[in-house]
């Protein structure tokens, strides 16, 4: 791939992470609105706010474990590492990459990093 083919595909991908990034952004922020709820956790049977509470604080954890991917893929994309294995050093393949555009690893190298 030419040098400006690349660049072009990069700052498209960028684009798209950013975006993801901001809708990321606002997720978590709804996800916030939902734990304002002040759940009651006297005895008997208890509120059933408080499996929504919990759930809704596992869902920021999640959110907040793909905004840092995000970013490290943001990061890359500016340091010109972005597309690389961190595991093995290959570039990783362009359909990968769109269909999972924060991914760190090739194919090979995840399935024996997430086994």
């Amino acid at each position: 791939m030419a040098k400006q083919q690349k660049r072009d595909k990069w700052a498209a991908m960028k684009k798209r992470l950013e975006e993801e990034r901001a809708a990321k952004l606002e997720e978590r922020a709804r996800l916030e609105r939902d734990l304002a709820y002040e759940a009651d956790y006297g005895f008997g049977e208890g509120d059933p706010g408080i499996y929504e509470r919990e759930k809704a604080m596992a869902l920021i954890r999640a959110v907040d474990e793909d905004l840092a991917e995000i970013d490290r893929a943001l990061k890359k994309i500016e340091e010109g590492t972005y597309g690389i294995c961190e595991e093995c050093g290959q570039p990783i393949p362009e359909e990968r990459l769109e269909i999972l555009p924060a991914t760190r690893y090739c194919v090979q190298c995840a399935s024996k990093i997430y086994r």
